[in-house]
């Protein structure tokens, strides 16, 4: 079983590449050519009484360097002393890449639509990922939003640094959020019930190691009005079948 795992191991390495860590919020660069992905964002907050857990699981291709597809599975469930409540729904992603890192891409809801625009500068030590986004409701005008996800991130280490003759990548990343909400918006992990301009405050650390990344944050939402104080976690897994890459 041991040899049949190193093996499996080994085979995956031929299609794996370096992943570099992104922040909690915002969209991850483009696959690439013919590259499989799974993603996996969750998200726990405690309010009053009551426990929320979120989670939204990925998974994607790269059709082309340009293009990719996202399908996403968002569960939601809240625990309360009087019982638990979970409910589930679906999202996809269509995103284009215009030239460099400069990203065109429409999210499709169950209840909403979401045209965006997405970019990524970096150099050896630095990124900033910005997404611009409005959020459209299909039944009311009246639950339209518009948002951004800033987030500056520091290369630690310059990038990476050996450790036992594989490459680890860091990142230290702090988002600034502002966007303005209508009434039962749902805007990354979280649920606005308000009706206002908020700024949500996302630190947090990023990992990536070979073809897997792994970033932990405490987002606090609504940081300018009630702030809510939450533990997210994300991880992504990417391989290559692209072998001419």
């Amino acid at each position: 079983m041991k040899n049949l795992i190193l093996k499996a191991l080994i085979f995956l390495s031929f299609f794996s590449f370096s992943v570099f860590p992104d922040s909690y919020s915002a969209s991850t660069r483009m696959l690439g050519d013919r590259v499989v992905s799974i993603k996996d964002n969750m998200l726990a907050y405690h309010m009053s009484d009551t426990f929320f857990v979120k989670n939204d699981i990925s998974f994607a291709y790269g059709i082309t360097n340009s293009f990719d597809v996202w399908s996403t599975v968002v569960t939601n469930t809240t625990n309360k002393p009087s019982g638990s409540i979970s409910t589930t729904s679906f999202r996809s992603m269509l995103r284009y890449n215009i030239k460099g890192d400069n990203v065109l891409a429409c999210v499709i809801g169950d209840s909403y639509i979401s045209p965006q625009y997405q970019i990524i500068e970096e150099n050896k030590q630095f990124s900033l990922q910005v997404n611009l986004a409005g959020q459209f409701d299909y039944n009311s005008v009246k639950r339209s939003s518009a948002y951004a996800v800033i987030a500056p991130i520091v290369k630690v280490f310059g990038g990476c640094f050996d450790l036992a003759f594989n490459s680890i990548y860091m990142d230290a990343f702090c988002e600034v959020n502002p966007g303005y909400y209508r009434d039962n918006a749902n805007i990354n992990n979280y649920n606005r019930n308000n009706h206002e301009f908020d700024v949500d405050v996302v630190p947090g650390i990023g990992v990536g190691y070979y073809n897997s990344m792994f970033s932990l944050a405490c987002p606090v939402y609504n940081a300018n009005h009630k702030a809510q104080v939450s533990v997210g976690v994300s991880w992504m897994y990417v391989i290559s079948t692209n072998r001419a890459k």
